[in-house]
């Protein structure tokens, strides 16, 4: 699944029912377009990554942009916080 580019406010339900809607297990989401990452997606994105940890898989981001890494610096995260099943 790509994100899209804008992670704010109009599209935080689209985001919140795609990543409902993957398959269990593992998931790797493309993060190569995001320009803008607010808090309810950040919230949808980081509430899709506890449920796989408890389900005893991963949720991460591949080729995340210095936007979306500063987008979770604004919300007191690291960079790594969706590099590692880590909670």
């Amino acid at each position: 699944m790509t994100l899209p580019s804008r992670l704010d406010t109009g599209t935080a339900d689209a985001l919140a029912e795609g990543l409902r809607a993957l398959e269990a297990g593992p998931v790797t989401l493309d993060g190569s377009q995001v320009e803008f990452l607010g808090g309810l997606c950040l919230e949808a994105l980081l509430l899709a990554r506890h449920e796989r940890t408890a389900d005893g898989a991963i949720l991460t981001i591949d080729g995340a942009t210095d936007a979306f890494c500063d987008g979770l610096k604004t919300f007191g995260l690291s960079e790594t916080e969706f590099t590692s099943g880590d909670d």
